[in-house]
Parts: C-alpha cells; sequence; structure tokens
C-alpha cells in the first residue's frame, strides 16, 4: 500500500514537472491541481518546487495561472533548493526575462537572497551571460555591493571572465567571440563607481584585468592568450594579423573599464597586465608580423613596377611634342579633351603607385609592437589594398584611353572591349573585397566603439 502510495506521488510529480514546459490545456490544469494541494512541496530530489521548473522553463503562463488561483507570497518565491537557489535564482540563469520581471513585481526582496555560494540572482545572471536578465536588475537600480559580491569577495566581473559567458552573437562565429566580453565591460563600469579597488591589493581575489587576460576572456577573443597559442595550419596570411587586432582591441576594451590603479598591478609572476598579454601572444605577434611582410613585399614590386610605367608613360605620350613650344602636339588638335582625360589617367595611377610604395614601406619599418596591431597596421592593410587597385585600374584605363586618343578604335566596334573592361573591374573588385572585408569589419568595429565611449572618464 505503501509503495503503491509512492509511486502514484512520484508519479505526478513527474507529470507536474512535464506540466511546466507546455501552455496546452491538459498542461495547465495539471499545474492547477498540483498548485492547490501541494504548494511548493519539492518534486525532485534537488529540491526544486513547481515554481523553479516553471522558472527555468520560462512558463510565464503558468506561473501568472498559480497566481491567479492561489497567491504567490515571498516566503514561497524564497524557498531554495539543495543548492540554495531560489526560483528567480533559476531564471536569471536560464535568461528568462518575462519570469524575472513577474517574480521582482510580486516581492522585490528576493533580489537580495543568496544561494549557498552567496549569489544573488543579479550575480548569477551576470556568470551566465544573461545580459537582459542583468540589464533589467541594473537599470532598476539592483546594483549595489551587497548584490554584486558573494561569500568569497568575488565580483559579477569576475563571475564573467571565469565563465566566459558574455553573450550577444552578432556576425558568426568571429563575432560570437568577440561579442562575449560586452558583458563584462558593462559589469565593470558598474563596478568602478562603488567598488573599494585596495580590496584587490590586500586580498586573495585576483585583479580581473590580469584574470581575464589569463582565461584568454580578455586577451584575445580566439583563444590565442594561452601559454603555447595554437595556431591552427588554416590560419595564414591576413587572418593572422586580424586575430592579433581583435586581442588588442578587447584588450584595450577591458583595461579602460576598470580602474587604473589596476593596470600597473602584479600578478603571482610580477607580471603587470600589459606583460603578460606581450607574452601570451608572442608567437601570435610573430605569425602577424611574417604575414604582413609576405604581402608588403608584392604589393612593393607591383607598385614599383605601375610607377615606372607610368612615369614613362609621362614623356611618351600619343602624338609627341612640339620641337619649338615642347607642349603635347595634341593640345592644339580636335582630340585635347581625351589628351587630358589620359594624363588624369596617368597621374592618377602614378600618384597611387608612390602612395601605395610609401605606405609599405611604412608597414616595413614598423616596429610591430602589440600596440601597432590596434590601429595602425589594420589600417596601413586596407591602405595599401585599396590603392594597389586603384593605381591597376588607372593604369588600365590609361592604356585604353591612349589607344582612344589614337584613334585605333575609330570606325571599330569595341563593345566587346567594353565589356571585357567591365568584367575585369567587376574581378578585381571581387578580389579587393575578399581580402579586405574581415578587416573592414574591423575598422568599422574600432571606428564606431571610439565614437561610442568618446564621452568616457577613461578614453583610450
Amino acid at each position: 500500500m505503501g509503495r503503491n502510495r509512492t509511486n502514484s506521488v512520484s508519479h505526478r510529480e513527474s507529470a507536474a514537472y512535464t506540466a511546466t514546459k507546455c501552455n496546452d490545456p491538459k498542461s495547465i490544469e495539471l499545474l492547477r491541481d498540483f498548485w492547490r494541494e501541494e504548494g511548493v512541496f519539492p518534486i525532485d530530489n534537488r529540491g526544486d518546487t513547481i515554481l523553479h521548473f516553471i522558472a527555468i522553463h520560462g512558463n510565464v503562463s503558468a506561473l501568472k495561472l498559480l497566481i491567479e488561483e492561489r497567491p504567490v507570497s515571498g516566503q514561497d518565491l524564497k524557498i531554495q533548493n539543495k543548492d540554495g537557489n531560489t526560483a528567480l535564482h533559476e531564471a536569471a540563469r536560464f535568461g528568462q526575462l518575462k519570469i524575472v520581471k513577474v517574480m521582482v513585481s510580486l516581492d522585490s526582496e528576493i533580489l537580495f537572497e543568496r544561494n549557498s555560494k552567496g549569489e544573488t540572482p543579479i550575480y548569477v545572471a551576470a556568470a551566465h551571460g544573461e545580459k537582459e536578465v542583468f540589464a533589467f536588475l541594473a537599470d532598476n537600480n539592483m546594483c549595489d555591493e551587497f548584490t554584486m559580491t558573494r561569500n568569497d569577495g568575488s565580483t559579477v566581473l569576475h563571475a564573467a571572465v571565469t565563465h566566459e559567458c558574455y553573450c550577444n552573437a552578432w556576425l558568426g562565429v568571429m563575432d560570437d567571440e568577440k561579442q562575449k566580453h560586452i558583458l563584462a565591460l558593462t559589469l565593470a563600469r558598474i563596478l568602478i563607481k562603488e567598488e573599494d579597488w585596495n580590496f584587490y591589493a590586500n586580498n586573495c581575489v585576483e585583479n580581473p584585468l590580469i584574470q581575464a587576460t589569463k582565461l584568454a576572456s580578455v586577451g584575445s577573443p580566439f583563444k590565442f592568450s594561452t601559454e603555447e597559442p595554437p595556431i591552427e595550419k588554416t590560419t595564414r596570411g591576413y587572418k593572422t594579423l586580424i586575430l592579433m587586432a581583435w586581442g588588442v582591441l578587447w584588450f584595450k576594451r577591458v583595461k579602460y573599464c576598470v580602474h587604473p590603479r589596476l593596470w600597473t598591478m602584479k600578478d603571482d609572476k610580477n607580471m603587470t597586465p600589459k606583460e603578460l598579454f606581450d607574452q601570451n601572444h608572442s608567437n601570435v605577434c610573430i605569425e602577424a608580423e611574417k604575414a604582413i611582410k609576405d604581402l608588403a613585399n608584392p604589393a612593393l614590386i607591383l607598385s614599383t613596377l605601375l610607377c615606372t610605367i607610368n612615369f614613362a608613360a609621362v614623356f611618351t605620350i600619343p602624338g609627341g611634342f612640339d620641337d619649338k613650344s615642347g607642349l603635347p602636339i595634341l593640345l592644339s588638335k580636335p582630340q585635347y579633351s581625351e589628351l587630358w582625360m589620359l594624363m588624369f589617367f596617368i597621374g592618377a595611377a602614378l600618384y597611387d603607385s608612390v602612395f601605395t610604395m610609401g605606405t609599405v614601406l611604412s608597414v616595413l619599418l614598423s616596429k610591430f609592437d602589440s600596440d601597432d596591431f590596434y590601429i595602425a597596421l589594420p589600417i596601413k592593410y586596407c591602405t595599401v589594398i585599396i590603392s594597389v587597385y586603384y593605381s591597376t585600374a588607372f593604369t588600365v584605363l590609361g592604356c585604353v584611353q591612349a589607344l582612344n586618343v589614337e584613334n585605333i578604335f575609330m570606325d571599330k566596334d569595341v563593345w566587346w572591349l567594353v565589356f571585357l573592361l567591365m568584367c575585369l573591374g567587376w574581378y578585381m573588385g571581387l578580389i579587393v573585397l575578399d581580402v579586405c572585408y574581415i578587416v573592414f569589419d574591423y575598422v568599422y568595429y574600432l571606428l564606431n566603439y571610439s565614437f561610442l565611449f568618446k564621452g568616457n572618464k577613461h578614453v583610450m
């Protein structure tokens, strides 16, 4: 008899658990009956109640139904499982924003409940990367020194860094990695306002900037901050440049969001965050330097060749020069407008070629410090590619215009040449887009970030 009753209760608890995931009439009716008879009685061996599972699954309609059936008191919401988590802790952990809003509206005091580790709901939201829940609680003035720390003194910034939970993916795998750090920055700004930074000098809790660099969460969003950065065989060429650039960018973002006192603090190995970052990224920096030089040398040769061709073309224009005046003969002919167009193409190609050579030499003479990968090298890389493209395009157009000045195309159908030039320009444009897109994306994000944080106290 006792066994049958135990099996019946177990079956009912299992059915109630299943019903918390559904919104169909049968499940709603089952939840209503269970809530009316059992209330907040634990339904599993972890001590979770029906409110815990409703919070986990984000079943807002079920929660509102229970409130209508029998008012949910603050004591009901404060019931903890064996880990000390309340239903609000679970809602925060799984990012169930609607559930959080309903529970907070019922009793705001549950925001200060701590689990067995001393973590409040807002701390749990930060640790698991639930940005929307964290932002809601922060916007409602639920952030203070009490709610943002746990028993061992760790702050929400430590939690976000340790668990690598920063959320908010944008544009695929690479952007998913880089956006993991956004929440850490939000937390840092909040902590700076009220945090006692002497705490890190006098206690065993680690400087979050050093901690982030060690864990590869800030030093490199692509996991290159380990002691032996594992560069894959497929990661070559300009990709190593952009990986290094992202690493420097995210390190600087966190650096300028923590208190300046932490910038020069040293870890147990007597290293500052910057020294640790440079050490852990030394292999990546070397690979990126080699890749940039491998790309710069062909660009220098090509730009020199184009410069030589266009420089010679200036003194060998069609029609020759007048022996008396020294001016081009065609200036006094009907083709003078075509001649001016030719000179424009040659001059533009010559200027772009010289500009490319200067930029390439500037790249080759760089120190290739980690800071160079932040702005200078990505900008120079894009500049070289674009200037080579334009110098080549203007050289081709100058050649075609020279044939036109010589009346080579007179009374001839040259549609095929126009079509060929269009195809060539389109193909070259695709090549430029292919080799520059990732760098353009980085520069675009960098500019947005610079303008976004222009008014901050700690600027870059």
